[in-house]
């Protein structure tokens, strides 16, 4: 629903953009762009901030390792 809404509401806009003054059409048409970009930057921000966190530390996982070694070496 919120995309056919979007749709019909840039057709208005794209019809009345073609009825104004150029200079007129290209600021608005400029700003649109513009904010798409920006809001695509700020997702993209957001995605990276939510994936970038759950990274294990590699000193805990070195740790690990060792200890799993030791294992080893104290079996045989």
């Amino acid at each position: 629903m919120y995309l056919l809404f979007v749709i019909i509401l840039f057709s208005l806009l794209g019809f009345t953009l073609v009825s104004v003054d150029p200079l007129l059409a290209g600021i608005v048409g400029f700003a649109i762009i513009a904010g798409c970009l920006f809001k695509i930057i700020h997702m993209l921000n957001d995605l990276h901030k939510h994936f970038s966190i759950e990274k294990p530390k590699k000193e805990s996982v070195q740790e690990e390792f060792d200890r799993y070694l030791k294992e080893l070496d104290d079996r045989k």
